[in-house]
């Protein structure tokens, strides 16, 4: 009997080791995302029609970053403590007297008051950038639509 609790707080040691490890990697991707977002975009102008038959002009225009730079740098102070407290978790099974209290702080820091903080301001952005993406597409639906229909006459 107490052999199988051991088991089952092994495994959900292993298990919120891992969840540590995986919150790094999502603020690390959304970190690089939003990073690699482009600054520009093409947009056709429309002109007067000239005798070899172009009747479009293409601008760059700036486009408003999709999330902020201070959310991504938050993002990311969320990611290395989680990824310290990954590293911590491990540690524990190296020398638990040494690891087990510092890889406890950063967990219950980590997750009640820093990733809840993260969350939050992801949920309050994720509107607009969805209500953007959304143009975008139709916006592109409705480019992909008149070239279609110029290249049909």
């Amino acid at each position: 009997m107490v052999s199988n609790v051991f088991r089952i707080l092994g495994m959900l040691l292993w298990v919120d080791a891992f969840e540590s490890l995986a919150v790094f990697g999502i603020v690390a991707v959304f970190f690089f995302s939003i990073g690699t977002e482009p600054k520009h975009r093409l947009v056709s102008k429309a002109k007067e029609q000239s005798a070899d038959g172009s009747a479009t002009d293409v601008a760059r225009v700036t486009v408003q970053p999709t999330f902020r730079r201070r959310f991504a740098y938050y993002g990311l102070f969320v990611g290395v403590l989680a990824l310290l407290n990954f590293i911590f978790d491990v540690l524990r099974f190296v020398d638990w007297r040494s690891f087990g209290f510092p890889a406890l702080l950063l967990q219950v820091t980590v997750r009640v008051i820093f990733l809840p903080i993260w969350l939050l301001c992801l949920a309050r952005q994720l509107p607009v950038a969805t209500e953007r993406f959304e143009e975008e597409q139709r916006r592109q639906d409705l480019m992909q639509a008149t070239a279609r229909e110029e290249f049909d006459r």
